[in-house]
């Protein structure tokens, strides 16, 4: 101790101030805990009040355990009189359910007029015109369904008209066996104006591609308004068969 304040006395003053304000700090605790009402034993609690506590916790316990005895008890059913749920109305009873569905009309079930949609066949040749007959009236000619009547359509669509019934041979049909039914009508073709298309309007014909499209529009551009055909027999886009085949679907206006 005596060797302790020997060495208090090289502290700077304010570093002593600051020792002696924690010791007067710890010793002023020290007192409180001391003095301190809790620190002296806790006197017993009013028998009577005791008592009301007591009666209030265990009403609180109680009410605790019966819901939860509520909330979590199973359920539970007699095997021989559980009935599943069933999903009838709730209006009605089981002999009012049976007179109510006995006095209800059968339904009748719709058919559709097949008639129409699959037309009779034909028992003799009948003559038509390729370039102006309807679907119904091909699938009257024995061999023709829709699906076929349908490429005949579509086919005289994208080419604007048939020149010739073996034009047929090219959507895969056996044009023989239809060659008595069909007459054909060169002048209900649809043609192309050679010199007014565009590339993209000459080569959506099935005739032609996009080359000998291009050709086309080129030696328009560079020598005027094209006169027929016999002009591209030298060029390497054509053969005389794209030639002969075009005849037929070009305009030279």
């Amino acid at each position: 101790m005596a060797h302790w304040f020997d060495e208090f006395h090289y502290f700077s003053p304010a570093e002593k101030r600051g020792i002696v304000l924690l010791l007067g700090a710890i010793l002023l605790v020290v007192v409180l805990l001391v003095l301190s009402p809790f620190s002296s034993a806790t006197e017993p609690m009013d028998p009577e009040a005791e008592q009301k506590f007591q009666a209030e916790y265990e009403a609180f316990m109680a009410s605790i355990h019966e819901a939860d005895s509520l909330r979590y008890q199973p359920r539970t059913y007699e095997p021989r009189t559980y009935q599943p749920r069933t999903y009838e109305r709730r209006t009605y009873t089981q002999r009012s359910y049976q007179a109510d569905t006995a006095t209800r009309e059968t339904p009748q079930l719709y058919l559709p007029d097949t008639t129409r949609l699959y037309p009779k066949k034909l028992d003799e040749i009948v003559v038509f015109d390729i370039n102006h007959v309807d679907s119904l009236t091909l699938m009257q000619i024995p061999g023709i369904g829709s699906g076929i009547a349908g490429m005949i359509l579509n086919y005289r669509r994208q080419l604007g008209g048939f020149y010739d019934i073996s034009q047929l041979a090219e959507i895969r049909l056996d044009y023989q066996q239809l060659l008595p039914w069909f007459e054909v009508h060169e002048e209900d073709i649809t043609r192309i104006p050679v010199n007014r298309s565009s590339v993209e309007r000459l080569r959506n014909h099935p005739y032609l591609n996009f080359y000998q499209a291009r050709a086309l529009v080129e030696y328009r551009q560079r020598h005027g308004d094209i006169k027929n055909l016999r002009t591209f027999i030298l060029y390497d886009e054509f053969t005389e068969q794209d030639l002969e085949r075009l005849s037929h679907y070009l305009s030279f206006d």
